[in-house]
């Protein structure tokens, strides 16, 4: 009897290391909806993608401006739930943004208003597109 005890126990530890425990890589690896845009505005443009974390969003990409737009300047915004932020301004040059936003709401934010700007100085600036990017 005691054959059998001892051949079930080591039978039973075995089936619990092999039971579905997730290791490190498997814990931390999560999938987030994201979501690509791209507007474009004759030789300029802004593209990236928009994250939609659980409590958060992040808007992320590139603006791009030349000499043969209107004021040479372009620049990136983004809205989520109320609260607006903005790119740095990109002048004849290609620029990284980041823009994070809280969303502590119930199932995160639905989605993000996006829009490329011509930066005109002394006077109001332009938008010239805009994109409402869905969760």
């Amino acid at each position: 009897m005691r054959r059998l005890d001892a051949l079930w126990l080591s039978g039973a530890v075995v089936l619990t290391a092999l039971t579905a425990v997730p290791t490190n890589a498997q814990a931390i690896e999560t999938t987030y909806p994201t979501k690509d845009f791209s507007m474009e505005v004759g030789a300029t443009w802004t593209s990236g993608q928009v994250i939609f974390y659980n409590r958060s969003v992040r808007v992320q990409g590139e603006v791009h401006a030349t000499e043969s737009s209107l004021s040479g300047c372009r620049y990136t915004k983004a809205t989520v739930l109320g609260i607006t932020k903005q790119s740095a301004i990109a002048c004849n040059e290609t620029k990284p943004f980041q823009l994070d936003f809280p969303a502590d709401v119930l199932g995160g934010a639905a989605y993000a208003d996006v829009s490329f700007w011509d930066y005109r100085g002394d006077r109001p600036d332009l938008e010239l597109r805009s994109q409402r990017i869905a969760r």
